[in-house]
Formats: C-alpha cells, sequence, structure tokens
C-alpha cells in the first residue's frame, strides 16, 4: 500500500533511517494525517489517530 517495506518503516518508526518525502507524503495520506505529525512536530488537527493501530491494521491488509 505505501510501496515500502516492514522492516523499512519500522526504522522509520525507531528513528534508525529516514525516509524520503515522496514516501512521507504517502504515510501522512494514507493514516490522514500531517507530516509534521508523522515526524512529531505538531499534533494532528483531526481527531487523534491511533497510528500504531492504524499501522498494524494496514499491514494485515497487504
Amino acid at each position: 500500500m505505501l510501496g515500502i517495506k516492514r522492516s523499512e518503516y519500522s526504522h522509520f518508526e525507531t528513528n534508525r533511517s529516514n525516509q524520503d518525502n515522496e514516501t512521507l507524503i504517502k504515510m501522512a495520506n494514507y493514516f490522514n494525517v500531517s507530516m509534521d505529525y508523522l515526524l512529531g512536530r505538531k499534533t494532528s488537527d483531526k481527531e487523534d489517530v491511533d497510528l500504531d493501530e492504524a499501522i498494524n491494521n494496514a499491514m494485515r491488509a497487504r
């Protein structure tokens, strides 16, 4: 769905690597949050999103 491997996402999540802007945009669109939210800079203007739950659901849907 996002075009990245689970291990790549895991590295991003644990701050062991950075994603390029294209991937961040895909992630933000998929989870319906801002890139700032993904980067921990600002909370989303939308309802709070349980990002871990959304990611797990997305990975199961693959």
